[in-house]
């Protein structure tokens, strides 16, 4: 009798935000924070006004705008801080929002022991492929203390590739880097529309996380190959869906 045989997977993609963390609920609290470090600097407005601008702001904007306070002190106006200097207390906020980071700014409970899993006992090449800007994103890894279960040479951000989602040199030129074929890689996203079809075009299996984040209800024109709500579930359809070898294999 015929079997059929698995499909070899030879290579693991990862994107950053909202995959293996929660960027959704970090950047909720640093914003906050921020808003605190105002108010208790000489900004005299409600936390509740202020996150209503903050929000409005950010709806206009991408999420690595860096000028958000910025904005919200010249929407608020001179007469909400009437003795206060306006850049010290731009630097109150930006400061209380990077002390976030050492407090906040950690990976899904299951991503360590599930990357230190396939590490260990896969001979998968595991790797990043995230938009942003190349430091910022790299120090969410190594925040999350989650770099060191990636090849150094398969972690790839926009702005050194010169390419973003959903442009297919974004995820194709990280797999020809590596040595594989498109159909040998695995990218796990949460995005529908950029993480899910355009990898799916190229023939690279695609993996949607939606356990969190803004794009949870973002409506699939494209099904993925398979959906996760944590990565124990990824480690079980890589697991058991392929045969895992690594690229240099022939």
């Amino acid at each position: 009798m015929k079997t059929n045989r698995k499909k070899i997977l030879r290579a693991l993609f990862f994107d950053i935000d909202d995959t293996l963390y929660s960027s959704s609920e970090f950047s909720a609290m640093a914003r906050l924070n921020g808003v605190k470090a105002l108010i208790k600097n000489g900004l005299r407005m409600e936390i509740k006004e202020c996150l209503a601008i903050v929000n409005r702001i950010m709806r206009s904007k991408q999420s690595n705008y860096n000028a958000l306070f910025n904005d919200l002190l010249a929407e608020a106006g001179e007469d909400k801080y009437p003795f206060a200097n306006p850049h010290v207390l731009i630097a109150s906020a930006v400061a209380a929002y990077h002390q976030t980071k050492t407090t906040a700014l950690k990976p899904y409970p299951d991503v360590v022991e599930v990357l230190r899993i396939l590490s260990q006992t896969t001979p998968l090449n595991l790797g990043v492929i995230s938009s942003g800007k190349s430091i910022k994103q790299a120090e969410k890894l190594y925040r999350c203390g989650l770099s060191k279960y990636f090849h150094p040479r398969s972690i790839f951000f926009s702005e050194s590739l010169g390419h973003d989602k959903p442009s297919r040199n974004f995820f194709i030129n990280p797999c020809k880097s590596v040595g594989v074929k498109p159909e040998e890689a695995l990218y796990v996203g949460d995005r529908p529309n950029l993480d899910v079809a355009p990898v799916r075009a190229l023939g690279m299996v695609s993996v949607l996380n939606r356990r969190s984040g803004k794009y949870i209800d973002e409506p699939m024109p494209v099904a993925p190959n398979a959906i996760v709500h944590d990565f124990w579930q990824l480690l079980d359809f890589v697991t058991s869906e392929f045969e895992l070898h690594s690229p240099s294999d022939s």
